[in-house]
């Protein structure tokens, strides 16, 4: 009798205990989950919907967990509202004759953007934060196409989960404005790409295929006049714009394919430490890794042999988090040039917390 109710005590509060592990876990796995979707405010209807989209099916259980990758990473996203008034200037530079030769098609874009800009200056952009601007349907459209890219890509190029959440789910290549049904234009516009991969074609033969059909071109004079990222349909009207919107543009192209993609950068270059920041793209495929810039075609060690290198970023969509901050970037510089830890011994007993 007394040994009944003594195992009959033990099991009880190993039940409690179990149960308690559990729970725990569960919502140290939802926190970031819980957290994101308390502070949507009026949106947070739109995320839940997306999130019961997927609970339904299990077969859907890859798609719910994508879905909670993108939600759980929103906090640390958003982008500038377009400005209305400068639509004239990206209607008027599509129509502008392709026939005239680029440098004055530069400056008749400059000439428009001018004018509009003096009108409107000192109006202040409008900042849209993705946690409370995403809706369910855009969400949901982007998760399914991207899925569907990433199926495509025959299986023993096709990108592991990890990475296909990190570098093919994003709806975003970093701050450009969101628009809708954006990712199913551009899979639809460059589906030709998968006869390439289908016939085996080298990543490097895709990518510069890619360039040479869309043909963007750098115009730093737009900065001036126009000092925000632009959207896709904004570079689609111009095929004009900076180096990281060209970036932008082409990872957006990838990602919509299924082939891994992010913008990499440098914040300036190490022989000319008061130079502006560069970027440039990285694709993978495969084993194959392509570092390219935005109108060249050659790998990007060929294109920069002549700079100096002193750290090398990769823009995520999720945030990286350490103990003192979070980071919407990861420190490439590995991939580019000879690195080495170096360990220097605290001998002043200085406070490591201090920057």
């Amino acid at each position: 009798m007394f040994l009944k109710f003594t195992m009959d005590y033990y099991l009880r509060y190993l039940y409690i205990f179990l149960a308690i592990i559990c729970f725990t876990s569960c919502n140290k796995d939802s926190f970031a989950l819980n957290s994101a979707l308390e502070n949507s405010g009026n949106n947070r209807q739109e995320l839940e919907q997306v999130l019961e989209f997927y609970k339904i099916k299990k077969s859907d259980s890859l798609k719910y967990k994508a879905a909670k990758f993108l939600i759980e990473n929103m906090p640390y996203h958003n982008y500038i509202k377009p400005i209305r008034e400068f639509d004239l200037a990206f209607d008027s530079i599509a129509h502008f004759p392709k026939s005239v030769l680029n440098n004055y098609r530069e400056e008749a874009f400059k000439s428009i953007l001018d004018s509009i800009s003096d009108y409107f200056y000192g109006e202040q952009p409008e900042i849209v934060e993705d946690l409370e601007s995403v809706k369910a349907k855009f969400l949901i459209e982007n998760i399914e196409l991207a899925f569907k890219a990433w199926y495509r890509i025959p299986e023993d190029k096709r990108a592991s989960f990890d990475d296909f959440c990190n570098f093919i789910l994003p709806y975003r290549s970093s701050n450009e404005p969101l628009e809708n049904h954006s990712r199913k234009k551009l899979f639809n516009q460059y589906s030709w790409v998968y006869d390439y991969i289908e016939k085996g074609a080298s990543l490097e033969t895709i990518v510069d295929s890619i360039k040479t059909d869309f043909k963007f071109r750098t115009f730093q004079g737009i900065g001036r006049s126009y000092p925000f990222p632009l959207n896709t349909s904004q570079i689609e009207k111009s095929k004009l714009g900076q180096c990281g919107d060209g970036v932008n543009y082409y990872v957006n192209v990838m990602r919509s394919l299924g082939i891994m993609a992010a913008k990499d950068y440098v914040e300036h270059w190490g022989n000319n430490p008061v130079s502006k920041s560069h970027s440039w793209i990285y694709t993978q495929l495969g084993n194959e890794v392509y570092l390219t810039d935005v109108h060249k075609k050659s790998n990007i060690q060929g294109i920069y042999k002549n700079e100096s290198i002193p750290k090398a970023y990769r823009t995520k969509f999720k945030a990286i988090k350490s103990k003192d901050n979070i980071s919407l970037k990861e420190d490439v510089t590995d991939k580019y040039v000879l690195t080495m830890d170096v360990v220097i011994e605290n001998i002043f007993n200085s406070d490591t917390q201090e920057p």
